[in-house]
C-alpha cells in the first residue's frame, strides 16, 4: 500500500522540522494508518523528537507508547513522566 496523500505531505513537513508533522507521521506509524507500514520502533522515534522539544501532544503520545509498551518496553513511571511533562506546559 502506497502513503496517502496526506502521509506524504506530512513526510515532507516532518523533514522540514515541524514537530506537530512529527507527532503525526509518528502515530500513524504507530498504527499503520495513511498507508504507511505499521512501524512502532519509527513511530516512537519520530514522536520522541517532538516531545524531546517540548511539544504537549507528543510528550502524550509518548507517555501513552510508555504506557502500553508500544514500540519501546512497557515503563509506567516513564508514562507518567511524559504526562506531567504534557500537563505542565503552559497551554494544556
Amino acid at each position: 500500500m502506497a502513503p496517502s496523500e496526506s502521509a506524504k505531505q506530512c513526510i515532507s513537513d516532518a523533514e522540514g522540522g515541524s514537530l506537530n508533522a512529527q507527532t503525526q507521521l509518528g502515530a500513524w506509524h504507530l498504527l499503520g494508518l495513511e498507508g504507511l507500514e505499521q512501524d512502532q520502533v519509527k513511530g516512537v522515534a519520530l514522536v520522541r523528537t517532538a516531545a524531546d522539544r517540548g511539544l504537549a501532544v507528543a510528550e502524550l503520545v509518548l507517555g501513552r507508547c510508555y504506557c502500553f509498551g508500544e514500540g519501546v518496553e512497557q515503563n509506567n513511571p516513564l508514562a507518567v513522566a511524559w504526562w506531567r511533562k504534557a500537563a505542565d506546559q503552559p497551554d494544556s
